[in-house]
């Protein structure tokens, strides 16, 4: 007989996660192609983890995992070996701005092959017909952020995704794509979406399915890297749980819970749209409060994993969704340096082994203590003010 499935959220799939994220190269300030730091072959770090080009970009490939830790220490040794590559030149440095413009000058001295934009283009859940379009002579370059979903050992979750992507695709707009547009503030994100990495935008890999609408905000620190993760693996569970018929934990078959349909029902996905090709704070968030709804009422609160760490499945529960949205609007209000000031690559090269001190850590310990901080303090002052 079949069991009820009970109307919690949980990690019945654990996908693996891999990433190609772009930055870009500077020598004494301005923008230079990566053709002239980093060889043709790429820098090879650790089996599929390297350095490589990508048009005027350095692209870093991110071997893939299902442990958000390990791929926070993978990241760690990308930048560990980019910055040695780095100091062998004098005045060199890596930029993590989203968007630049590359001289004239320095584009005419480039190959023919770092030139091209947008040689393949993405797949968009909005427009089947979306391509890229830009001048011959187009100097603007944007660095993405792209996530990568193995769904090799899930089969069925696989051929579910690929044979129809739309459902998931929307999934991920949503639960990633949104609140990104809530932390990655930065005034060229709006320019660069109306060329690239719009919402909707995704490839079908052979390994599973790649998100392609963010761009390298996450690369700011490993606690953001945690973040987009963990937020793609809630997607990657929403929809699983809705459309593929599966077997619980007693081996018992269960009726589906169309968790997806409780937030399709209640986030108009054409405004969502809007918010992330507009980059609009305000539209995201007003957007934003029905799935903290659902992640209050369907994401109980996490346990740790008895490690003595604060390691979770999922990025976001009802214990921790408030001190997210306090986490954005002060990012809102104050710029992204409010949580993380260091530069990032000091960050990374800096780096402890990320278990223990990833996002649901940082979420809990750090934004948590100053909201009630911020929260006693208010309260002492309107004290102080009725005195």
């Amino acid at each position: 007989m079949a069991i009820a499935q009970p109307q919690i959220l949980t990690a019945i799939y654990s996908p693996s996660f891999g990433a190609d994220p772009e930055l870009f190269l500077t020598q004494n300030g301005n923008i230079i192609g990566a053709e002239k730091v980093i060889p043709k072959a790429g820098i090879n770090v650790a089996g599929n983890t390297k350095i490589v080009l990508d048009g005027v970009q350095v692209e870093l490939h991110l071997s893939p995992s299902t442990c958000r830790a390990t791929l926070g220490n993978t990241m760690r040794a990308l930048f560990k070996q980019l910055h040695y590559t780095l100091s062998k030149s004098e005045g060199l440095s890596a930029s993590f701005a989203p968007v630049v413009e590359v001289s004239k000058k320095e584009m005419d001295s480039l190959d023919e092959a770092a030139k091209q934009l947008g040689c393949a283009p993405s797949l968009n859940t909005y427009d089947p017909k979306a391509t890229i379009k830009v001048a011959k002579d187009f100097r603007q370059r944007s660095a993405g952020g792209h996530i990568h979903i193995g769904l090799q050992q899930m089969i069925a979750l696989k051929q579910s995704i690929q044979k129809d992507p739309k459902k998931f695709i929307d999934l991920m707009d949503i639960f990633v794509g949104l609140p990104s547009v809530m932390i990655d503030r930065d005034p060229s994100v709006a320019e660069r979406r109306k060329v690239y990495g719009r919402a909707g935008e995704y490839r079908l890999p052979s390994y599973g399915i790649e998100y392609r609408t963010l761009d390298n905000f996450w690369l700011r620190s490993y606690q953001l890297m945690s973040f987009v993760f963990g937020m793609s693996k809630i997607a990657t569970n929403i929809y699983g749980i809705s459309y593929v018929p599966h077997i619980d934990f007693n081996e018992s078959l269960i009726k589906n819970w169309d968790a997806a349909k409780i937030i399709f029902d209640s986030v108009d996905l054409k405004k969502v749209q809007k918010a992330i090709n507009t980059n609009d704070y305000d539209l995201a968030r007003e957007l934003w409060q029905p799935v903290a709804k659902f992640i209050r009422t369907y994401i109980p609160k996490q346990d740790s994993r008895g490690n003595g760490t604060q390691d979770y499945i999922f990025a976001l529960d009802a214990a921790n969704v408030d001190n997210f949205q306090y986490f954005c609007d002060e990012i809102h209000k104050k710029g992204i340096e409010r949580w993380f000031p260091q530069e990032p690559m000091d960050h990374w090269l800096g780096l402890e082994d990320g278990h223990g001190i990833g996002w649901e850590a940082f979420l809990t310990q750090v934004v948590g203590g100053m909201r009630k901080y911020d929260e006693l303090s208010e309260v002492i002052a309107s004290l102080k003010k009725e005195s």
